[in-house]
């Protein structure tokens, strides 16, 4: 069963750093867990706001696209983005505000973002090198590569870039076909790999979401096809091989509730509470004492939205996901949804035939009758006892190895380290 249990960090605000430079040091220790430096220009769209919101308003606020994962933060692309927006333009800038639960927000500068960062390297807290920003210290996080992240970072991301470049390309081979199964509405890249981050190593990981009434039968087929394509990974072998274990429905797309903090507590005890989630056992239990963390997001689903790269999108399903989750924004306050034609495809009418024949011959309840039956003991066992595997007619999860709470512990101990460190002199 994947720990998805967090420890419960208190977050004391300190007049070491101003808001700006807290948030820049809680966005860069995320990604440093990774091995992941950030340009200046991915600090400012990615940028986490540390402030817990208050309840949010559901009006959009408006359209700033840009692409996550880029190689070199020298690109020509941000300058000819903001000529042709005007409005994109005045954000960069911090001419314009937005709307954020009817309050005026002021929108954080690209140039706001320069100087601050600038200003905790010079005081030490922060290293760059060739335009990439990391935190100044060891993580117990990640790896043995941390040790070399603090030496070369740029080295580590562009090598990881040419490794994902080869995975996008296999990716793309396959989602050619997977698109062709009728119920498909959207295949998207996502967690490491979605942001040019991979390692030999690692598979490739693929978000589903299909038609209405239609996940089981979808899944039946893609993960089929997979198999008879040897393309599944195994507990030996994952690398290229692609992983489809999350699919959502087009009635189901708000992942706000699956996020650690919804469903884990501090103890499990007490008196059966029917609001929980329930397990094979019944409803969990509500704690004696318990503690929720209704403020601080599930920070690996926040970051995992965010990058998620749609491949194949009909329906403009992508839109209506991103619409749907737009919770996110209340910590991720700069960023905007993918938008990048160039590795996007299309439908081919003509082999969807084939495959939507077979379709008409696996009604969904069979096709989930089918999956049961097949699907491993241990995923059984723990079915929607917390959000690490869920199974309904909405959501088939089958994370049993869930890090997002280890995830979780990691940045929360980084982050605490670095806004503690040596301070700077603020005004």
């Amino acid at each position: 069963m994947g720990d998805n249990l967090i420890h419960y960090y208190t977050y004391i605000p300190t007049m070491q750093y101003s808001p700006l430079k807290s948030d820049i040091l809680s966005t860069l220790s995320y990604f440093h867990i990774f091995q992941y430096p950030l340009s200046d220009l991915e600090i400012w769209k990615m940028l986490y706001h540390e402030n817990p919101p208050s309840p949010r308003n559901t009006e959009n606020s408006g359209q700033l696209q840009w692409s996550f994962g880029v190689t070199s933060p020298n690109s020509q692309s941000f300058g000819e983005a903001s000529k042709k927006n005007p409005q994109e333009k005045k954000l960069l800038t911090g001419q314009a505000t937005k709307q954020r639960n009817n309050t005026p927000h002021h929108a954080v500068s690209l140039m706001e973002i320069k100087q601050a960062v600038n200003e905790l390297k010079q005081a030490g807290i922060v290293k760059e090198k060739n335009g990439f920003y990391w935190i100044n210290q060891l993580t117990d996080a990640g790896d043995n590569s941390n040790c070399r992240l603090q030496e070369n970072p740029a080295e580590i991301r562009m090598e990881r870039a040419r490794i994902s470049e080869n995975k996008y390309k296999k990716a793309l081979r396959i989602i050619k076909i997977l698109k062709c199964i009728p119920f498909i509405n959207m295949i998207a890249v996502c967690n490491s790999l979605s942001y040019k981050n991979s390692r030999k190593e690692n598979d490739i990981d693929l978000f589903i979401i299909t038609a209405a009434g239609n996940i089981w039968t979808t899944r039946l087929m893609a993960v089929g096809l997979l198999k008879l394509m040897r393309l599944r990974p195994t507990e030996k072998n994952t690398k290229n091989k692609i992983c489809a274990s999350f699919f959502i429905s087009e009635d189901g797309m708000d992942l706000n509730n699956i996020q650690i903090h919804k469903s884990k507590f501090r103890q499990i005890a007490g008196s059966r509470d029917p609001a929980l989630p329930t397990g094979r056992s019944g409803p969990l239990t509500r704690p004696q004492k318990f503690e929720l963390l209704l403020d601080a997001p599930d920070i690996y689903l926040l970051y995992w939205i965010a990058t998620l790269f749609p491949i194949y999108d009909k329906k403009e399903t992508y839109a209506k996901f991103i619409k749907e989750n737009r919770w996110i924004k209340d910590w991720l306050q700069n960023w905007e949804q993918q938008k990048n034609h160039a590795r996007s495809i299309k439908k081919n009418k003509i082999l969807t035939i084939p495959f939507f024949i077979i379709s008409l011959f696996i009604p969904e309840f069979f096709a989930r009758k089918i999956q049961m039956l097949i699907m491993p003991k241990h995923l059984k066992n723990l079915a929607n006892i917390d959000t690490s595997v869920i199974i309904n007619d909405s959501m088939l999860k089958f994370h049993d190895k869930d890090r997002r709470g280890e995830y979780y512990n990691a940045w929360q101990k980084l982050k605490n380290r670095a806004l503690h460190s040596s301070p700077l002199n603020e005004r």
